[in-house]
């Protein structure tokens, strides 16, 4: 055959049809030469399927004839002798397949095993419609009932004791048997939090462990130690600091300011255990870039304070997991020496969190952002430090800390440690706050507002 020319494609070796005939036989070779090793598994796979049939219809008393339970057996025998089960011929193996499959009686199993699974599917259906619907906490403000003090809470008698039931008639007719009954002069009703489905934020929370507090938090349930940010004017109301004719009670402001200071810094061996979580937080944010442990330990902090029966044994539990922490003598060193700059424990802390974040004017810049939401259980126990801790980075800055942010930039300021309290930062602030709002007098603040 002369070479093709220049630009021509050469011919094919073989024609599609030859290719076709040469696979198939490449493929019939290789079945034949595989098969010894291919059958065994396939005939065990059969021989099972058909040995629970037959075990099956023997149980229901229709395997009576003596053929099927000779066939019975000798499938038994390969199953518990699976090394043999290679020297089955192969017509029997299609023979008792066969043979199974003549039972009308298998045909009805399959029909009632896939019955079963339908109406399994159908009890277990949602009940509105095939999408989860979650709201944020997972609760609804909602009556329950009450009777001689004692709270109803499982869910049937409650419904019952209210007559809560989506039929009118049906309601009216509890109704009618509550009042006939004089049940009905037993019940004593409240307002309170129930749960009503899926909360958004504990769903949330499997991934994110820290906010796990967060997704149970309800502020209509929660004490005062949780309430918002409190504005400049409602702060001096209740911590009794007088406005007349525009002028602040300086002496009481100071006394205060001074008071969010804390207690004198002695070492975070020192402090209160919730300060050392915080204090071991922002450690692990500094020293571990990937994140990792610091998320971590939040998730336990978390979890800690979310199932605690009490603050005794939240204390208790969060200790013990800090206590491989504080073994580590590099750890305490670099919070303390962070902390002893400062004379007192608001403004140790609030350097010790600084350096654990990003903000350069804070004495960070060199880890990420560890946000104060991620422990929001502290504020319960501590609304002043959680404040503080929450202002680290700010401009301009909540007054409920204002005088522990006014001492900790002097002391940055000084460059050492200010025994005395140094406030006046914020009483200047809460001066030109009073002035700029034209209060005279708090009584009259308040009083415009409650009679708009």
């Amino acid at each position: 055959m002369a070479p093709p020319r220049p630009g021509e494609k050469a011919p094919p070796l073989m024609g599609s049809e030859e290719a076709v005939i040469m696979v198939a036989l490449l493929i019939w070779l290789a079945f034949i030469f595989f098969w010894p090793w291919v059958r065994p598994p396939l005939e065990f796979i059969i021989l099972g399927n058909a040995d629970w049939q037959y075990h099956l219809l023997d149980k229901i008393h229709l395997l009576r004839d003596a053929n099927g339970l000779k066939i019975e057996h000798y499938i038994d025998y390969y199953m518990h002798h699976p090394m043999l089960i290679g020297t089955v011929p192969w017509s029997t193996t299609l023979w008792i397949a066969e043979d199974i499959a003549s039972f009308y009686h298998m045909f009805l199993a399959y029909v009632a095993l896939v019955g079963f699974l339908f109406w399994k599917t159908y009890k277990n259906r949602p009940t509105k419609s095939y999408k989860t619907v979650y709201s944020l906490t997972g609760k609804e403000l909602t009556n329950v009932p009450y009777i001689f003090n004692q709270k109803i809470t499982f869910k049937p008698a409650r419904k019952f004791l209210l007559a809560d039931y989506k039929s009118k008639t049906l309601s009216f007719i509890v109704k009618k048997i509550l009042t006939l009954t004089f049940i009905s002069r037993l019940i004593e009703t409240k307002k309170e939090w129930v749960k009503s489905g899926p909360n958004f934020f504990e769903y949330q929370s499997l991934a994110w462990k820290g906010t796990k507090y967060s997704s149970q938090f309800v502020p209509e349930s929660a004490g005062p130690a949780e309430d918002p940010a409190k504005s400049p004017q409602q702060w001096m109301k209740e911590n009794g600091i007088t406005i007349t004719n525009g002028e602040i009670d300086i002496a009481k402001a100071e006394q205060t300011f001074k008071s969010q200071l804390g207690a004198h810094w002695t070492g975070i061996e020192n402090a209160p255990y919730y300060m050392q979580a915080i204090a071991i937080l922002s450690w692990l944010n500094y020293t571990h870039k990937s994140g990792k442990p610091v998320d971590e330990f939040r998730g336990i902090l978390d979890l800690i304070h979310c199932t605690s029966k009490s603050p005794k044994e939240a204390e208790s539990s969060t200790r013990k997991q800090m206590a491989k922490y504080f073994s580590n003598k590099q750890l305490v060193e670099d919070l303390n020496r962070r902390g002893n700059a400062h004379a007192f424990l608001n403004t140790a802390m609030m350097a010790i969190y600084g350096a654990g974040g990003p903000m350069a004017k804070w004495g960070g810049g060199d880890a990420g952002v560890n946000a104060s939401s991620g422990f929001r259980w502290v504020k319960k126990i501590d609304r002043t430090f959680w404040y503080c801790m929450n202002n680290v980075g700010r401009e301009a800055h909540h007054i409920e800390c204002a005088g522990a942010v006014s001492h900790f930039h002097a002391e940055r300021v000084e460059r050492k440690r200010l025994d005395t309290p140094y406030v006046a930062s914020a009483i200047e602030g809460l001066e030109i706050t009073v002035r700029e709002d034209g209060v005279m007098t708090l009584d009259d603040y308040f009083r415009e507002r409650i009679q708009f």
